[in-house]
């Protein structure tokens, strides 16, 4: 059995389409918690207004899309997100292997990022731990106040 084709590169409108198609629950659960959004609309809001997006690919099939979107009035400072599939854990060697190099380019576009984590989304908290976010205490928030947990990195 030959290795799996991954790799990272320019997200298209098709692209989000196909992923927002088929989404993970806890993508799904977290954008509706947090902030009240369908996800396939919060997948769309990050495409029309990132600054900064690229498309994670497994057989040239896009299974995630991750960016930067702005933090009005704040020049420094942006959101950072990525929406998957669960294909996505077939590109485990992109994400473990390149993740940090993502994380510097981002962070050229917006020195500080920032965005929330539901206390369930165990792979991905662990993750962003390994790239040097810094997860702060759960707090109940959104529509239902449910336990998420803000992480950051370069500073909140």
């Amino acid at each position: 059995m030959g290795r799996i084709k991954q790799h990272v590169g320019a997200c298209t409108l098709q692209d989000i389409k196909t992923i927002g198609q088929n989404l993970r629950d806890i993508d799904i659960f977290e954008c509706e918690q947090a902030s009240g959004m369908k996800a396939q609309d919060s997948l769309l809001f990050g495409f029309t207004h990132a600054l900064y997006i690229k498309a994670i690919f497994v057989e040239d099939k896009p299974v995630a899309a991750f960016g930067v979107t702005a933090v009005r009035g704040v020049d420094d400072c942006g959101v950072v997100w990525l929406l998957a599939t669960k294909d996505v854990y077939k590109a485990k060697s992109t994400l473990i292997n390149l993740g940090s190099k993502y994380v510097k380019e981002m962070r050229a576009v917006r020195p500080r990022l920032v965005n929330l984590i539901s206390v369930d989304n165990h792979i991905s908290i662990k993750w962003l731990k390994r790239l040097g976010f810094i997860m702060e205490d759960p707090k109940p928030i959104g529509v239902n106040n449910k336990d998420f947990r803000l992480f950051h990195i370069g500073g909140i």
